[in-house]
């Protein structure tokens, strides 16, 4: 029993260094989550706007790509979702997210995640709902 698989590498079609002009998104497009749609793919992902005072935040966003050839039909505009307050669980970061669709909703679960002193980070995970789409 063959157990392997062969893979065929399409192609870089998105980074936010090249392809996106927003603060908020400056580097990295990590733990993609797609979603189907009709016509597009809409691919979740996390990011990080330039660091402030050598310290990161982390934020998610979106890119649709057209699904005959992944070309960008368009990216959020601003992170899906906000910043926790201030000592909440995800109040420095919201990243690799998980995306399904329940009947009109989206529901997603992602890593929030705070500073600590004992260690650079504490990582847990929360849940969102979209009721736009």
């Amino acid at each position: 029993m063959n157990t392997s698989f062969e893979w065929t590498n399409r192609r870089l079609f998105f980074s936010p260094q090249r392809d996106a002009s927003l603060d908020w998104m400056d580097a990295f497009a990590q733990g993609p989550c797609v979603l189907e749609r009709d016509t597009y793919l809409r691919i979740y992902f996390s990011c990080r706007p330039k660091p402030i005072d050598g310290r990161y935040v982390s934020h998610s966003g979106y890119v649709d790509v057209a699904k005959e050839d992944f070309s960008i039909l368009r990216e959020s505009e601003r992170p899906i979702l906000e910043l926790g307050a201030r000592g909440t669980f995800d109040e420095f970061g919201v990243y690799p997210f998980s995306a399904i669709e329940v009947g009109d909703e989206v529901h997603a679960y992602y890593g929030g995640w705070t500073r600590t002193v004992s260690v650079p980070f504490n990582v847990n995970i929360g849940k969102a709902i979209s009721r736009d789409g």
